[in-house]
């Protein structure tokens, strides 16, 4: 059987060893030691940098171009997975976070927020004062 071929050569995550620049917004700085995309050229030995800031919505477009590719040539597929059991979401963030590490398969280094229903956010001060 053949070797199954990477098509993404061109585009890696490193992590930047000196400052960089952001290809999308220049103002966007790329410190030593932070993550980021790169996107090479075929053409030359030139490559892209973008902030994680700007890499998602670029990754975001990927992800949907290449689930549109699978969509088109499996869309047996696609009927069956469009079912799916569901389980309901834990009310607070100790719980959710134990849900997310299970589905995930591994400890997740994140804070899930969840804001507070006594607090006012300052669109409800507003609200409030209007009335």
């Amino acid at each position: 059987m053949a070797k199954v071929r990477q098509i993404l050569k061109h585009v890696s995550v490193e992590i930047a060893k000196g400052s960089r620049r952001c290809r999308r917004n220049r103002n966007h700085a790329i410190l030593a030691g932070e993550p980021c995309l790169v996107i090479r050229d075929d053409a030359g030995p030139w490559s892209r940098n973008y902030c994680r800031e700007c890499a998602l919505p670029i990754l975001k477009l990927c992800a949907a171009d290449l689930r549109g590719f699978r969509d088109v040539l499996y869309p047996e597929r696609m009927k069956q997975a469009r079912v799916v059991h569901r389980e309901t979401v834990a009310p607070d963030a100790t719980a959710m976070r134990q849900d997310v590490e299970r589905i995930v398969g591994r400890p997740m280094n994140v804070t899930l927020y969840l804001p507070n229903k006594e607090s006012n956010s300052p669109a409800d001060v507003e609200t409030e004062q209007k009335r």
